[in-house]
């Protein structure tokens, strides 16, 4: 869960089972279970109150219908996505965070639609302040994006709000939406 020296160790919730993948052991993860990981220290590494940010993970999806977090850092008891998020949403990638000047949602996802059952290299490149500069990829190629999409008052070049609630992999604290599938090297980057 955690580079060297981070301490962002992490708790297996309701016994996600390691299993071996083509980059060492990844996390399976049944959503009827309410399976995730939940890094037990939130510390400055993991929230972003600025500047740029990378997320990435391998993953493989087993259902591509409806919203599959592959992580979310959150609020818990909201409706919230919180500081950051990327999920998987009828089969697009989603990029998401929560603006400081009204806690109003932002999200952009891709026009691309990935498989079910499949291994794919996920990254999402987001620069606050300049909206413009979001990237998502899969397998390393830039994808097309949908416009970015909001409540509670658009502002994607807005700061992002910060939580100290808990990374989840593979779940939102606020509202579930499971991932169904494996999950396998998650990184955070700011």
């Amino acid at each position: 869960v955690s580079p060297a020296g981070y301490g962002n160790t992490g708790t297996l919730i309701n016994d996600p089972q390691w299993i071996s993948s083509p980059f060492g052991n990844a996390v399976s993860f049944d959503p009827a279970s309410g399976q995730y990981i939940s890094a037990l220290n939130n510390n400055d590494s993991l929230s972003i109150p600025s500047g740029g940010m990378t997320v990435s993970a391998w993953i493989k999806v087993s259902d591509v219908s409806g919203v599959k977090n592959i992580l979310a850092k959150d609020k818990a008891a909201t409706t919230s996505r919180g500081n950051y998020s990327l999920a998987v949403v009828d089969g697009k990638l989603r990029f998401g965070f929560s603006q400081i000047s009204s806690y109003g949602d932002n999200w952009i996802d891709t026009q691309t639609v990935i498989s079910p059952n499949r291994w794919y290299y996920v990254a999402a490149t987001h620069t606050f302040g300049d909206s413009n500069a979001t990237a998502i990829y899969i397998d390393g190629i830039g994808q097309p994006l949908s416009g970015w999409q909001c409540d509670y008052g658009c502002d994607p070049n807005s700061a992002p709000a910060t939580f100290t609630d808990p990374l989840y992999i593979g779940a939102s604290s606020c509202n579930g939406e499971n991932f169904n599938g494996l999950i396998d090297e998650v990184k955070v980057y700011n």
